[in-house]
C-alpha cells in the first residue's frame, strides 16, 4: 500500500479580492451604478397648496367604507445626482477604495513592472476619469435646470466666483496691529493741526 501524497498548500490569500478585476468590471459597475440611480429617485415631500380628501387606506392597502382623510403632503420624485460616495456605497465599498484605486493605478502606470501592468493600469484610469467626468456632468447640468440645489453643487466642483464687490482690492483681514497703527496715524495727524 502506497501512502498518497499531500497535496502542496495553496497560495494564501493576502487581502480582499479585488472589487473590480478589470477595467471592463469598473465600467460595467459604473453604468449599473448611473442607471440604478436613474430608476432610484429622491422622494421629496411637498407641501399641497390646497389640501383635498381622499378614501382612508386600510392595512391591506384597500380604501375603507365611508371613511375619508385630508391630504396635506405628497411625495414627488427628484433626480438623485450621481456621486463617487454613492458609486462606492452601491458597490459596498468606501470612497477611499476608489481613491487608493485610483493612487495605486497611477502609480502603477509610472512604475509598472510590466508593460501588461502599465497597459492595465492606463485602462483602469481611463474608466476611472470617465466615471469622474460623468459625475461631474449630471451635477453640473441637473443644477444648471434646477434640480440640485446649485450653491452646494458649485462647492462639490470647486467652482467659485472670485468677485470682490466689498471692499475695492484692500485686504479685508486686517489684523490688531493694522488698526493700532491706523489709530496712531490719525492722533498724530489730529496732534499736527
Amino acid at each position: 500500500m502506497t501512502a498518497r501524497k499531500p497535496k502542496p498548500p495553496a497560495k494564501p490569500q493576502v487581502g480582499r479580492p479585488r472589487a473590480f478585476a478589470t477595467p471592463e468590471d469598473l465600467l460595467q459597475g459604473a453604468l449599473d451604478y448611473f442607471e440604478w440611480a436613474d430608476a432610484n429617485p429622491w422622494l421629496k415631500n411637498e407641501a399641497l397648496k390646497k389640501p383635498y380628501q381622499r378614501p382612508k387606506l386600510g392595512k391591506s392597502g384597500q380604501p375603507l367604507k365611508g371613511q375619508m382623510e385630508w391630504v396635506y403632503m405628497v411625495q414627488v420624485p427628484t433626480q438623485r445626482p450621481y456621486s463617487l460616495a454613492g458609486f462606492a456605497v452601491y458597490h459596498a465599498l468606501n470612497q477611499q477604495f476608489i481613491l487608493d484605486l485610483e493612487s495605486r493605478m497611477k502609480a502603477q502606470e509610472k512604475e509598472g513592472a510590466t508593460e501588461k501592468a502599465r497597459a492595465e493600469a492606463c485602462e483602469f484610469l481611463s474608466v476611472i476619469a470617465y466615471v469622474r467626468e460623468a459625475i461631474a456632468t449630471n451635477q453640473l447640468e441637473g443644477a444648471s435646470v434646477g434640480a440640485y440645489n446649485a450653491n452646494i453643487i458649485a462647492r462639490l466642483l470647486g467652482l467659485v466666483d472670485k468677485k470682490d464687490v466689498t471692499s475695492d482690492g484692500e485686504s479685508t483681514n486686517k489684523g490688531f496691529y493694522d488698526l493700532v497703527r491706523q489709530l496712531r496715524m490719525k492722533k498724530q495727524e489730529g496732534g499736527n493741526q
